[in-house]
């Protein structure tokens, strides 16, 4: 009811800028995750580290919210070996880091799912980290 006594161009207004609201949004393109430190030693518990980066602004993404992670060995052909992966905190901006069981040398995949401020949709990566002997 309150919505039809307002000016017609009031109206107008809201839903043009709703219209700009929804095309400025970013897209899953426009970040990107990285390790920190991509090459590590063959051994027990490893401690990695993602930064997120938005790269229109080219600033750390703070506050984004891991929802999945998955971390085997499939660049090297070996999709069945896994190993468990457990998010910890970094306490530096745009940062997030894993603990993983990094017991076998060679390219290893961390998948991530996470759930980014502002955004509609969680964003997908995969990050390669290298073990060397």
């Amino acid at each position: 009811m309150k919505l039809l006594s307002l000016p017609r161009n009031a109206v107008l207004a809201c839903g043009m800028t709703l219209a700009v609201a929804q095309t400025v949004s970013a897209a899953p393109q426009d970040y990107q995750f990285q390790v920190v430190e991509p090459e590590f030693r063959q051994g027990g518990q490893v401690n990695l580290t993602i930064a997120i980066t938005d790269l229109r602004t080219n600033t750390p993404v703070v506050d984004a919210t891991i929802i999945a992670v998955q971390m085997d060995m499939s660049p090297d052909g070996m999709a069945g070996m896994r190993t468990p992966v457990t998010p910890v905190g970094t306490g530096a901006p745009g940062r997030y880091g894993f603990v993983a069981n990094l017991g076998m040398a060679g390219n290893w995949r961390l998948a991530i799912a996470a759930r980014l401020p502002g955004e509609a949709e969680v964003i997908w990566r995969e990050v390669i980290v290298r073990v060397a002997p």
